[in-house]
């Protein structure tokens, strides 16, 4: 700053003499000195901290400094950028430890004024704290520390310290108390810290200092928990920070002196197999050696001294688990007085539904590493029996144990009991292996009453006999079930009757209640109305582009007719009366013998016409034609002119209808820009937006050519294919064998797959793919088939049902949709088939577009509120038509794995989502592809990763 003001003073008196008189004589010599002064002001204000100079230096607590004793000591670092920090270096000396405590930045700013200049400075420091601790005693030399910013670098300078040991007294003592003999991996050790004070000492105890190496071994992990009767806090500092544990305060007698005993206690669980040694833990010790009272009355200690007690060094052996004789039930667990409770949510059960088990294990032992054993280990569950998780679920730890909650089917109609489940544990006592079991729970398993393959069977004989077996449909039921496929398939409620297949004689079946109450099975066989869906789409597709194109037409015609419209309407009439009149003349001029005589009257016709446009210029070739006409001789071809006329005079004829023309057309336009500017950018808009929905319209064409192909897509013997995959269906159906009506039921579904692959692709045969698959035990594969139907024609009510009745068997707790026919009002489009909803739209925009061009020819009438009125349902046709297919946030799909295990993230380790995995037929919404996982959202709302295999997207 001082160097700042120097320069200014020279400079005012450098100019001052030469100067002065000028200022005082002049009023612009006033603003050459404000100017001066507004230089001297920048000059002043740029003097900031940027350009001081970056420095660094040490700052160490004062001594004495004692052997093994924490040091506080600061680097700072000042005038380096806020951002980003600086980085400290330093090369660490032997024996010494640093360990960074902490950064703290600092930034100021000060404006000062002196004499007229503001200084204006900026300081930025970083202090880093440090605490080093030395090994050795006697001199110690302080490295020094760079500390780097970029391509800044400043270094401090290095010292000595001289160190001293640290006074061993033993009025005081520190022990760790531990287990003999080695521990395991797992299991829970207690560890007692005990800190004895004599009690003629404990007055004179100002602070102390414990530290325990042992706390801060890898591998080992800790837990705390208060002593029984603990009144008060043992301090210990760990390479975290210090911790404050709860402590029991005792009086005892050691050693014939009475002592005080803070005694603390943890848990030690190791979490490695090892040998482990450590250093002796050590307690520091400030006593005051002199006191003297203060102000208040109180002692103040005026001497202090520092003593230091160590225990002895800790050795500990960590052994591993054995491995001979470990069951497989085993998981873990180590401890004592383990035991195993197993509950299930329900024990009436038919075939294949879920039933939730919850495992609760109890027992003194570390459990947040008790797992479940692989559930089909010996002494646990029959895979051929029950269907199993692939993976063990997470548990969650509580005050009441730990418990697992675990899904299983039964596979096996004789299976009576979930039976008593094994585990084992680990006795850390008597270092052998035991194990426990639960109570069995009491089941009965009837047949599953799921409309699929494995409920549809046939008689095998006489009609009107009941079907024997555990559990079986009976055969008039079935006969009814096979007979729904004979007829057209869409009675209401999903009601069908149909002669029984008995045997003969058989009569008439009874109604199914089954097919009342659940699905509706039956097949359209029509070719015709297979195709007819496809017809109609294509022709849908094309009626859309066609209006949309017709609507750009209007458009189009409308901005060139309001242009010509915005012209002042002399400007037209004169433009008409130019082009009559330039039409004359050159009628004029092509006249042979009489091109003189023409002209004139041509012109004098024009100038009769149009008055305002008589000047010098056209009376001067009107005397001309004059001239010519009367010339003596006159009827000649001399001079080169062209029908009688001299050239000369033919060009100015035709440049002066020329130029007037062209003025008047560009007056025209600069009418017609200036009155619709504002139109233009509407029109412009219009036409953007019609650009967008006729892009739309094609891509809406090109998407319902690739769901509804015409039939001619399908190859010739495409009907021949279609009876027989129907014959395969009804085959099945009447099939006793499950295994053989499996089959007939995967190659029906194979054969109508073929179809809509090759392009017939309808919502009748979408249902009979989901008919066929659903039947095939393929519940994921029959959802994703109906909800396709459903896209093509909302009101399909064969689809609709048996959609409704895969939901319902679906577990309770996933989560599944409303049916459409509830959903709220805001919904309610999608009754209306999407080409549906893109013709209607595409016929508002035409609408739009010709109400539009009716209201700008005619002011009167309501054509502007029509306007409004179809463009509002344009855009809201056109809205529901680009959402259709998508849920809020992304594309509607469904899970067509058998079981798809759901987590919480995209990794194969992540944590389950639910302890059980999702079931096929679950609908979601899919929101983001990340590798292989794919984040989906349920119909609860709730978002889960899965592997992106397990879904199938609607729109696919």
């Amino acid at each position: 700053m001082s160097g700042d003001r120097s320069t200014t003073a020279s400079l005012r008196r450098d100019h001052a003499p030469r100067r002065r008189g000028a200022w005082a004589r002049s009023s612009a010599s006033l603003a050459a000195r404000g100017l001066f002064v507004g230089f001297v002001l920048l000059l002043g204000l740029g003097v900031a901290g940027p350009g001081a100079a970056q420095e660094a230096r040490v700052e160490i607590a004062s001594a004495p400094y004692y052997q093994g004793q924490p040091i506080e000591l600061h680097v700072i670092a000042e005038q380096f950028e806020e951002d980003p920090a600086p980085q400290v270096e330093f090369d660490p000396e032997p024996g010494v430890a640093l360990r960074l405590q902490g950064v703290s930045p600092s930034s100021s700013t000060s404006i000062t004024i002196v004499n007229g200049q503001i200084s204006r400075v900026h300081q930025v420091s970083f202090t880093y704290r440090y605490e080093l601790t030395s090994a050795r005693v006697g001199a110690l030399r302080i490295p020094e520390f760079r500390v780097r910013q970029g391509a800044v670098v400043r270094t401090t300078r290095p010292f000595s310290i001289e160190v001293a040991a640290v006074p061993s007294s033993d009025e005081f003592g520190i022990a760790v108390v531990l287990p003999q003999g080695p521990i395991f991996v797992g299991q829970k050790v207690p560890v007692a810290i005990e800190f004895r004070i004599d009690q003629e000492a404990a007055s004179q105890i100002l602070d102390y200092r414990v530290q325990v190496p042992l706390f801060d071994v890898p591998g080992l992990r800790f837990i705390d928990a208060a002593p029984a009767g603990a009144d008060s806090q043992l301090q210990i500092v760990t390479a975290a920070g210090p911790m404050q544990l709860p402590a029991k305060s005792e009086e005892r007698t050691i050693g014939g002196r009475p002592s005080l005993v803070l005694r603390a206690e943890r848990t030690l669980i190791a979490q490695k197999p090892g040998r482990i040694e450590v250093d002796a833990p050590t307690v520091a010790v400030e006593r005051g050696t002199r006191f003297r009272q203060d102000f208040f009355g109180g002692r103040r200690a005026v001497q202090t001294q520092r003593t230091v007690s160590a225990g002895r060094a800790l050795r500990l052996e960590v052994a591993e688990l054995p491995r001979e004789g470990r069951p497989a039930s085993f998981a873990g667990a180590v401890g004592s007085d383990f035991s195993l409770e197993v509950q299930a949510d329900r024990s009436v059960v038919q075939l294949g539904e879920p039933i939730e088990l919850d495992f609760r294990v109890r027992g003194h032992g570390d459990l947040s590493s008790a797992g479940l054993p692989p559930l089909d280990a010996p002494g646990l569950f029959d895979p051929a029996r029950f269907r199993l998780p692939e993976e063990a679920p997470a548990g969650i730890l509580d005050e009441d144990g730990k418990h697992f909650r675990v899904t299983v089917r039964v596979l096996d109609a004789n299976v009576r009991e979930i039976p008593s489940l094994e585990y084992a544990w680990f006795d850390s006592e008597t270092r052998r292996f035991e194990t426990v079991r639960s109570q069995p729970i009491a089941l009965s398993v009837s047949a599953a009453q799921v409309v699929g393959a494995d409920a549809v069977t046939s008689a095998p004989g006489a009609g009107g006999a009941d079907a024997s077996g555990g559990g079986a449909l009976a055969e008039d039921e079935a006969a009814a079930i096979k007979g729904a496929s004979a007829g057209r398939g869409d009675a209401a409620g999903g009601a069908s009757t149909a002669e029984g297949r008995g045997g003969p004689g058989g009569g008439p079946a009874r109604s199914s209640s089954l097919a009342e109450s659940a699905a509706n099975l039956a097949v359209e066989r029509d070719p015709d109305v297979l195709l007819q869906g496809v017809r109609a789409n294509r022709g849908v597709g094309i009626a859309t582009v066609s209006l949309y194109l017709v609507g750009l037409a209007l458009v189009g015609l409308g901005f060139v007719d309001r242009r010509r419209r915005a012209v002042d309407p002399r400007l037209r009439a004169r433009i008409d009366a130019l082009q009559r009149a330039k039409q004359a003349v050159e009628s004029a001029l092509a006249h042979g013998s009489d091109g003189p005589g023409a002209l004139g009257r041509a012109l004098r016709e024009w100038i009769a016409a149009s008055p305002e446009e008589a000047s010098a210029e056209v009376d001067a070739l009107l005397a001309e034609c004059d001239a010519l006409r009367f010339a003596p001789g006159a009827g000649g071809g001399a001079g080169g002119a062209a029908g009688g006329l001299p050239e000369p005079l033919a060009s100015r004829a035709r440049e002066l209808i020329d130029d007037r023309l062209a003025a008047a057309t560009a007056a025209a336009s600069a009418s017609a820009s200036n009155s619709s500017r504002a139109r233009l950018v509407a029109l412009a808009c219009v036409l953007g937006a019609a650009s967008l929905s006729t892009a739309i319209g094609l891509a809406s064409l090109v998407a319902f050519a690739a769901i509804a192909s015409p039939a001619t897509a399908v190859e010739p013997d495409a009907r021949a294919r279609l009876e027989r995959t129907v014959a395969d269906y009804e085959a099945a159906q009447a099939e006793s064998d499950r295994d053989a009506r499996i089959a007939g039921f995967q190659r029906a579904e194979q054969g109508f797959a073929a179809l809509i692959e090759e392009g017939a692709r309808s919502p009748a045969l979408y249902t009979n793919l989901g008919n066929a698959a659903l039947q095939a035990g393929r519940v994921g594969q029959a959802v994703l088939a109906y909800r396709r139907a459903l896209t093509l024609d909302p009101k399909m009510a064969t689809a609709r049902q048996n959609l409704a009745h895969v939901r319902a068997q679906l577990p309770a707790w996933v989560p599944r949709p409303g049916d459409a026919e509830t959903d709220p009002a805001l919904y309610a489009y999608r009754r209306v088939a999407a080409p549906t909803r893109a013709l209607a739209a595409a016929g508002c925009f035409a609408g739009a577009t010709l109400a539009l061009f009716l209201a700008g020819r005619r002011r009167e009438g309501a054509w502007r509120g029509l306007v409004i009125a179809l463009g509002v349902g344009w855009l809201a046709l056109l809205a529901s038509v680009v959402v259709d297919g998508r849920g809020a946030a992304g594309q509607a799909g469904v899970l067509t794995a058998e079981e798809t295990a759901a987590r919480s993230s995209d990794s194969a380790l992540a944590a389950l989502a639910f302890p059980e995995p999702l079931p096929q037929g679950v609908e979601i919404e899919q929101l983001e592809l990340r590798g292989d996982f794919a984040r989906i959202r349920l119909a609860n709302g709730r978002d889960v990763w899965v592997r992106d295999t397990s879904v199938s997207l609607i729109d696919d």
